[in-house]
């Protein structure tokens, strides 16, 4: 198995400059990050048990947090291009070496953990239908997780191939040192010009942006120029010779006139498309939205729940997000574009989350031998003020990006999608529910809290 990966615009590389980054940068950058890690828990956390104005003392923490993240960064870009290594090489030039190698060490260690937890996950959910799995910490488990892992790191030393123009390679010394790199470990890489021998053999072939977010025009013609030629066509995903081959991106992806950008670049440049064609972006090849972990999602339910058919409930109103997707493009006028896309995938967790604060109400009351449905119109109640407020925080954040010419099929999606889904889950789950759970109608038994009593 082979990996391809063609037009990766990098930077050339800058001489070294022995001046050091500032305390106060590093430390905002630092700061930045821990507090804008938060913003995808703090909705449901907030809102399970906090009032209108604790949340917005949060999201203002959290905005403050953003805020400072993104301008060192765009500092630190402007001022030191050839740190183009993200947060560890920052570390390592205003640190010293110990400092960015601990940074990088951390990543590496949190990577790592993270994959044998969803490895644990994953087998703690297989013990529903092989209980010697148990928990996932079973030698039996354990012994699964490891071959998994394996299986993953023989794949990733099938090698990767970049085919790309020279001007945009690093330097010499840092391609030696990869080189290195994958002949110690086992792996392979390469790095060409020729496009048509890069894919050769291929079993994915994946396309990077051209252009990033701010980045000055001036230099738009020139980067357009040079990576024309390595566009992912139907005739390169050919030149593969494998007729599996399959085409990965990173969203979003000019792949038609559709969107602001798209015209723009069509008008300016005189291209219909840019890193990849429309025909190859939509055909049967193109796994680009496949890759959302949906199934990731519910195996993480399954392992939560202990139940294959109650994740099913719980996932539902996924689906029915697409309902307020669609009227609120065709309200803007606005095609469903790759940003749309990535705006469903994206309600997909926030979606969940407001299922399960549902789901898991119901199961814990539903012990209490009251009737079903009295349990359910409890939930409802009580559970719909965190429900409501998740979606607002959301809803609030992405109506900044309303207007921009990229973004705004991702601001839709979150906006309507939440709208619709939020007043659907509060009442297709229940409805569910008692479809899966009662084996007989349901009858409404009276109570003392009856008024008729």
């Amino acid at each position: 198995m082979s990996t391809t990966e063609i037009n990766i615009p990098i930077h050339d590389a800058a001489p070294a400059s022995s001046t050091k980054l500032k305390l106060g940068s590093l430390t905002a950058l630092v700061v930045g990050s821990m507090v804008g890690s938060g913003v995808f828990s703090l909705p449901q956390n907030m809102a399970a048990g906090s009032g209108p104005l604790a949340i917005l003392i949060g999201w203002a923490i959290t905005a403050v947090g953003m805020l400072a993240l993104v301008f060192v960064y765009q500092s630190l870009a402007t001022r030191r291009p050839e740190l183009d290594a993200g947060p560890y090489a920052y570390a390592k030039a205003g640190f010293g070496p110990f400092i960015g190698f601990t940074s990088a060490w951390g990543y590496w260690i949190s990577a790592w953990v993270g994959n044998v937890s969803y490895a644990v996950i994953v087998f703690s959910a297989l013990s529903y239908f092989f209980p010697a799995f148990g928990d996932g910490n079973t030698w039996q488990a354990v012994l699964g997780a490891s071959i998994l892992l394996w299986i993953i790191h023989l794949l990733v030393l099938a090698g990767i191939r970049i085919a790309s123009p020279k001007k945009l390679w690093p330097d010499d010394s840092f391609c030696t040192h990869v080189r290195d790199l994958a002949q110690h470990s086992g792996g392979r890489f390469r790095l060409d010009e020729d496009l048509a021998s890069c894919v050769e053999g291929a079993d994915f072939i994946y396309t990077d942006v051209w252009l990033s977010m701010g980045e000055d025009k001036a230099g738009w013609a020139d980067r357009i120029g040079l990576l024309t030629p390595y566009r992912v066509t139907k005739d390169v995903m050919a030149s593969s010779g494998n007729p599996h081959v399959k085409f990965m991106h990173c969203l979003p992806a000019f792949h038609d006139t559709d969107t602001e950008v798209g015209a723009y670049i069509a008008r300016e440049y005189g291209i219909d498309c840019m890193e990849v064609s429309d025909e190859v972006f939509e055909s049967d090849a193109s796994i680009v939205f496949d890759q959302a972990e949906i199934l990731g999602i519910y195996i993480l339910v399954v392992a939560q729940f202990g139940s294959f058919k109650l994740p099913l409930v719980i996932l539902t109103p996924i689906p029915l997000t697409l309902i307020g997707i669609m009227l609120g493009h065709w309200a803007f006028g606005a095609p469903f574009s790759a940003t749309s896309m990535i705006g469903f995938i994206a309600l997909a967790g926030i979606i969940v989350r407001n299922s399960i604060l549902l789901v898991d109400f119901i199961r814990h009351t539903q012990g209490t031998d009251r009737p079903l449905v009295e349990v359910l119109l409890e939930a409802g109640a009580i559970r719909f003020k965190p429900i409501l407020l998740t979606a607002l925080a959301a809803m609030i954040g992405a109506a900044v990006i309303l207007t921009d010419p990229i973004f705004q099929g991702l601001a839709i999606s979150l906006l309507f999608g939440l709208a619709s889904s939020t007043l659907l889950t509060v009442l297709v789950i229940p409805a569910i529910y008692v479809a899966l759970r009662s084996r007989r109608p349901v009858e409404i038994q009276p109570t003392l809290t009856d008024p008729d009593l």
